[in-house]
């Protein structure tokens, strides 16, 4: 409680010329006033599953941010004849970027979240590449697609696309033990440079995580952990191949940015699609 004259609070209380050391009204400390303690700066946590805005109040000293875009979409495959097995390509895993940033102005920002790639559904139709990811400034590239794997004699399966963790590699039709007389190789897509990293020469997308290692082989590359919501996830892993055979691929849980996965034919003739890419995510947390 303060002591006030009208609307205004007294400074100081003397008896003669010396400043009272307290004052009390009955039983109820009036003078000297405690001060009221700083008001702490607001902090909050916001994740975006999909696109929206977010306003950034005043007094926020550190704001850190997680961008993952959206996985690109996997291949389908086409066996012309019963046991001629093909394999497609998967969709590469959205660009990773995160940060911490000091240099804070409050205001409404717009909050973009990239969509899954679709799969292809059938021969001659390519898979899409996943959407971009951005907020101020900040954009998380959409992972590549995944090629389609179609035997053809001496013809590559086609190329997957680019993306930020790269697209997974292109057709791949067995030797002629199989009834197919020629195996081949299309070429995966790069990953952009900061984002991610090129995807396997034979099958699996690349990852949004620049740190994995190159490696050609069947599996997508592993993604990379955060724990800015409070748990441990994995986000923008590459696309995988399955190990068994289905007209419903195998995906990645939603918002990580993983890459679709591709399928595989060899028990069946005819098509098989590629499985969609999962959509980003962004993340933002200040205090």
């Amino acid at each position: 409680m303060a002591i006030k004259i009208g609307t205004s609070s007294v400074q100081g209380v003397y008896v003669g010329a010396d400043e009272a050391v307290k004052v009390y009204l009955g039983d109820t400390e009036v003078y000297p006033t405690t001060p009221s303690p700083p008001t702490p700066p607001p902090t909050g946590l916001t994740v975006f599953t999909t696109s929206g805005e977010i306003e950034i109040p005043e007094g926020i000293t550190t704001l850190e941010y997680l961008v993952i875009g959206a996985g690109g979409g996997g291949g389908s495959t086409y066996a012309p004849a019963y046991l001629c097995e093909n394999r497609s390509g998967s969709g590469g895993g959205g660009g990773w970027v995160s940060g911490v940033t000091t240099n804070i102005v409050a205001g409404t920002y717009q909050v973009i979240v990239g969509s899954g790639g679709t799969g292809s559904s059938g021969d001659g139709i390519l898979a899409t590449n996943g959407g971009n990811s951005s907020f101020s400034g900040i954009t998380a590239i959409g992972g590549g697609h995944g090629a389609n794997g179609k035997y053809l004699t001496l013809i590559d399966g086609t190329a997957g696309g680019n993306g930020g963790g790269g697209s997974s590699s292109g057709g791949f039709s067995t030797p002629s033990v199989f009834k197919c007389n020629n195996t081949r190789f299309a070429q995966g897509g790069s990953g952009v440079a900061g984002q991610g990293v090129n995807a396997a020469t034979i099958i699996g997308g690349g990852s949004g995580d620049v740190g994995v290692t190159f490696i050609a082989g069947w599996l997508g590359k592993n993604g990379k952990n955060s724990d800015i919501t409070g748990s441990v996830v994995q986000y923008s892993m590459g696309g995988a191949y399955p190990t068994g055979y289905g007209d419903n691929p195998y995906s990645h849980a939603a918002n990580t940015g993983g890459g679709g996965y591709g399928n595989r034919t060899v028990d069946v003739v005819g098509t098989r699609t590629g499985g969609n890419g999962q959509a980003g995510i962004v993340v933002i947390k200040y205090y």
